[in-house]
């Protein structure tokens, strides 16, 4: 299986990256959305997978399968024991379907390899408060008051628990940028979450959630992203 896995028929942007880095020796996991498929150690890092092993929740092989785009960062050691950064790109092949390919490498690899192109994973250097427009002034949010941001046209609206107000910077460039990986999860397309603030979380038939948050507001996850909060709460 896994040599009809790495046949020539994988799309040329996992190739073309693979070509980008040959002068480094990473790690190369392929992933479905429910198990990885097929793993090969660097001699620099091991993340110890073993295929058949379940994809990971908010891993790389997992963001760019859930949000269908490419993705460049870091994770910490939370994940497989090693801290690590890496490429990751939704490929679809013609016999296995929808997969990740990802490129693995050490957690500086990328800031040495790409030189001024660095990943754009920066929670540890970033500020401890947002600055949100109230409709009146930029008001200084604390990361930790915000109970859940949403998408409102081009902007995100943050709630926090005194506060309400917009950021000019979309969901995604907020998660990448500001926003702790394991404080702030998304439960849908356009809605994420702090998982501090998070009262109850109400299943439902279908496979969604109700999600009750401290201060009473319920929103509703996706299906999708109901799994992985499924996955990583263990229930």
């Amino acid at each position: 299986m896994q040599r009809s896995i790495l046949s020539p028929d994988l799309p040329s942007k996992a190739t073309k990256a693979s070509k980008e880095l040959s002068a480094l020796p990473p790690a190369l996991v392929i992933a479905d959305e429910k198990q990885y498929l097929y793993y090969r150690k660097s001699p620099l890092i091991d993340l110890g997978i073993r295929p058949g092993d379940p994809l990971k929740p908010f891993s790389l092989s997992d963001v760019a399968l859930r949000e269908g785009r490419e993705v460049m960062d870091e994770r910490d050691a939370a994940l497989f024991g090693v801290p690590y950064a890496g490429f990751a790109t939704p490929v679809v092949h013609p016999t296995f379907g929808k997969m990740a390919v990802t490129l693995v490498f050490p957690s500086i690899t990328l800031h040495v390899g790409y030189g001024d192109h660095r990943p754009p994973y920066a929670h540890p250097s970033s500020p401890d408060h947002l600055a949100i427009w109230d409709g009146r002034a930029f008001r200084l949010c604390p990361l930790q008051s915000i109970l859940y941001l949403t998408t409102e046209g081009r902007k995100t609206k943050v709630v926090a628990k005194r506060l309400t107000g917009y950021h000019r910077q979309n969901l995604s460039t907020l998660l990448q940028t500001h926003l702790d990986p394991k404080r702030f999860v998304r439960v849908h397309r356009s809605t994420v979450v702090n998982i501090m603030h998070i009262h109850a979380l109400h299943p439902y038939p279908n496979g969604t959630l109700l999600i009750e948050m401290s201060d009473g507001s319920r929103l509703q996850s996706s299906r999708q992203y109901a799994h992985a909060l499924r996955t990583q709460f263990d229930f």
